[in-house]
């Protein structure tokens, strides 16, 4: 089947700070299997990458925030957990507000 890289997170909704992860969905057709998963670990490790997967693809790259793909049908998803698109779009002044409750968490350690 066919697949599709969309951004989402802290940088789609235009409030992330520097450091920010970059964060994607995977938009597949069918359900992403674990054999999938598992093949797709072992390839990039096998290329030098440093990845992980729990519930996401975790790229760390050598410098730099890290960038985490998420494919939100996978067989290996908790029976519980609930992917939901976000339904709100953020003014700028919200925007800025967000940011501003983000450095100010990183500054006073509330990561």
């Amino acid at each position: 089947g066919s697949a599709g890289i969309i951004q989402k997170g802290s940088r789609a909704k235009c409030v992330a700070i520097l450091g920010s992860d970059f964060d994607y969905s995977i938009e597949t057709e069918e359900c992403m299997t674990s054999v999938e998963r598992d093949r797709i670990v072992a390839c990039l490790q096998s290329k030098g990458v440093l990845v992980r997967c729990i519930n996401a693809f975790t790229v760390s790259p050598p410098r730099g925030p890290s960038i985490d793909f998420f494919p939100p049908w996978a067989e290996w998803h908790p029976q519980d957990m609930v992917v939901e698109e976000p339904g709100v779009q953020f003014t700028s002044g919200q925007r800025h507000a967000i940011r501003m409750l983000k450095h100010h968490a990183e500054k006073y350690g509330f990561q």
